[in-house]
């Protein structure tokens, strides 16, 4: 008898409904009854019809309550609650979070949090991001960021995944060894783009064929990623036949810059902007026509699917410097990094960047230097998809790839 399985999401946006999109096809695939559990809202939103709706004739659908909180605390709480009370109704044998960060201290926070659910099923969940491994800006930020790990670490996960290297080294120093052995260091899923040509990209984004430069910054169009900073640093290069082509949401703030402040950029066209969401093979031209792709996130915590995918598309990376972006892109020679917070010198890396973007960045598949190539082969749908069917079925002939930690 198939095991039946739970995949509990109550977002589709960006890398959420993607990651339960991957599980719970992989799920499918391997002839387990699976049950999505996603608001109605969410599976008609035009991330969901991407990405979960052709799920459907395969999969069993649970419509749950969408998630209402002013706080991250209390949307924490009120996903803690459903899940519980999902888990109770529907008795699956394996229960699968993708997103499982603040949930995650929710459930630590109970007095006795290996009772929450039934005994005999397995709960697997995915921490994005671990804040308690990086830098605090204060003493009171510090101490909130060690009682989140501390709440994590009383979660009753049988398997927890982690997404970023540097927030599960942390943990497994900073941990029991019960705890310890739980986590598991997960892969980003990539997978080869539906478009690849950068012709077919400019036609597909409606845009005119140029001989000119492009730097991309694929995904949200938000401050929080840092492109108000790569706006001001691109226009302050101003590098010769080249484009900054944005394409996605944009936030309240982009818009307004990119309407006033940046009006002549536009109207130049040396900044393009559409704002709106990305279809699937609208985010694959945005790499098939870049020369450079851009993570300027500024203070992010946690890995990043877009420098991945930039990197495995053959692209030059221009980062921050800081927290895994930095790290990732220095260690595996991806391209080059800088402080986004120095405008000029955010400035002068794009021009950098830019004007060396055709040279061949270094080999990937030497015997002398495959970190990159290894980096590469890490992070692909395959390995990610097998590290979480590891503990619901186990097979010898499923290889899974471990992360290729640079040498210290």
């Amino acid at each position: 008898m198939s095991k039946k399985v739970l995949v509990y999401e109550t977002l589709a946006q960006g890398h959420r409904g993607y990651y339960a999109r991957v599980l719970s096809a992989g799920l499918i695939q391997s002839g387990f009854d699976v049950t999505l559990a996603i608001p109605e809202r969410e599976l008609n939103s035009p991330e969901g019809l991407c990405t979960l709706k052709p799920l459907l004739p395969d999969i069993r659908w649970l419509p749950i309550d969408s998630i209402e909180s002013n706080s991250d605390r209390g949307r924490a709480q009120l996903r803690f609650q459903q899940l519980h009370s999902i888990v109770h109704q529907l008795k699956p044998d394996h229960v699968y979070v993708p997103t499982a960060d603040g949930l995650s201290q929710i459930w630590g926070a109970q007095w006795r949090p290996e009772l929450c659910f039934p005994k005999g099923t397995i709960m697997e969940g995915l921490v994005m991001r671990t804040p308690a491994a990086y830098p605090a800006s204060s003493k009171k930020v510090e101490l909130q960021r060690w009682l989140n790990k501390k709440l994590l670490s009383r979660s009753g996960w049988d398997r927890l995944h982690l997404l970023d290297p540097i927030s599960y080294l942390y943990m497994l120093e900073h941990s029991t060894d019960s705890f310890a052995k739980r986590l598991r260091l997960l892969p980003e899923a990539t997978e080869p783009f539906s478009i690849q040509n950068r012709a077919d990209g400019l036609k597909f984004l409606g845009l005119a064929e140029s001989n000119d430069l492009i730097l991309t910054c694929p995904g949200e169009i938000h401050e929080r990623k840092g492109t108000d900073l790569l706006i001001r640093a691109f226009d302050l290069a101003r590098p010769t036949n080249s484009k900054l082509i944005l394409v996605g949401r944009h936030s309240p703030e982009i818009q307004s810059m990119l309407r006033s402040e940046f009006k002549n950029a536009i109207e130049e066209q040396r900044i393009i902007s559409i704002d709106r969401f990305a279809t699937d093979d609208e985010f694959a031209s945005l790499f098939a026509i870049a020369d450079v792709v851009a993570t300027p996130y500024n203070g992010h915590m946690g890995s990043s699917s877009i420098l991945i995918r930039g990197a495995g598309a053959g692209k030059k990376i221009l980062s921050s410097d800081w927290g895994w972006c930095g790290w990732a892109t220095r260690n595996f020679r991806l391209g080059e990094i800088c402080n986004v917070n120095d405008l000029s010198g955010f400035a002068t890396a794009i021009k950098n960047s830019l004007t060396t973007a055709n040279t061949k960045l270094e080999t990937r598949d030497s015997a002398s230097d495959s970190s990159a190539s290894d980096f590469l082969r890490y992070h692909t749908l395959e390995n990610h998809v097998a590290h979480w069917l590891e503990l619901i079925q186990p097979s010898p002939d499923r290889k899974l790839l471990p992360f290729p930690f640079p040498s210290r």
